[in-house]
């Protein structure tokens, strides 16, 4: 539950840093306002959801309505919290706190810049930076503590997430820019082929970011999951506008994939790999 709550509050935070990234704003000073009326808006208006719930999805002074983004990103943002911590707590030690800091650090940036094309259609590179200094940063971490991929055993039949078992730290590093590589060269592929209209030269070197945080069969998963969820929304689209091109943020559609694996991947495995293929 701890973990749940304290998701909300990050959610809150994830949505600050993204809506002033966009406006070049700083994210670190300076009092929450309304987006509308630019009032200034006080602790009790800045509970997540809650806050949300008892104005009546309204702003307190100017009345127009806020953004359903706002609480349900928090929602999200709790949710992914809450699966991540209890797919790596067990006994609570220095390994599963550093694992679940090194996870909850990429999927917190993955929202952000999610929420950051879904508004402009455009990625910001200081964050691929950003992200691509801090895995190397947790290299050194993680050989600090002597932390070996043997040592973290998680109990999953499907090890989608987490480090491929019996790795050591130097084979965890190398296996990780491997696939990576090979992470960016389908979406480069993907570039190439759709001519730069179904995804960006940003989506390109993200998806090398993605390739050293998380194991290649989970990224191959989210991939196809999230093919299937951006199938769907282009058919809801289609009916909806019939006439013209509409430009869809792929970075959005991305993230649920990854994020729908995150909570679900056990039982997508039970019901379609393992009942498909029977392995």
């Amino acid at each position: 539950m701890l973990f749940f709550i304290f998701g909300l509050f990050w959610g809150s935070f994830i949505n600050n840093i993204s809506y002033r990234s966009v406006r070049k704003e700083s994210f670190l000073g300076g009092r929450s306002k309304c987006p509308l009326c630019h009032s200034k808006l006080k602790w009790y208006e800045l509970i997540p959801v809650l806050s949300f719930v008892l104005q009546k999805g309204r702003c307190n002074y100017c009345k127009n309505n806020i953004s359903l983004r706002y609480p349900i990103s928090e929602i999200i943002t709790s949710f992914f919290c809450y699966f991540l911590a209890k797919k790596i707590f067990v006994f609570y030690s220095i390994q599963e706190v550093l694992i679940f800091i090194f996870y909850f650090f990429i999927f917190s940036v993955f929202f952000i810049l999610a929420l950051y094309d879904y508004e402009t259609l455009y990625i910001e590179e200081k964050f691929i930076y950003f992200s691509i200094l801090f895995w190397i940063f947790f290299v050194f971490v993680f050989y600090f503590f002597n932390i070996e991929i043997s040592k973290i055993d998680i109990d999953n039949k499907f090890n989608y997430l987490f480090y491929i078992p019996g790795l050591t730290l130097k084979d965890f590093v190398l296996n990780r820019l491997y696939f990576s590589l090979i992470y960016t060269l389908i979406f480069l592929t993907i570039f190439i082929l759709t001519l730069g209209k179904g995804i960006g030269l940003g989506d390109v070197r993200w998806a090398f970011v993605l390739g050293l945080y998380f194991n290649f069969t989970y990224l191959i998963f989210s991939l196809i999951i999230s093919i299937f969820l951006g199938g769907i929304l282009s058919i809801i689209l289609l009916l909806k506008f019939k006439k013209g091109k509409i430009p869809v943020p792929f970075l959005p559609i991305l993230f649920s994939g990854f994020f729908v694996n995150l909570i679900f991947g056990d039982m997508l495995y039970n019901l379609i790999i393992k009942s498909i293929f029977n392995i």
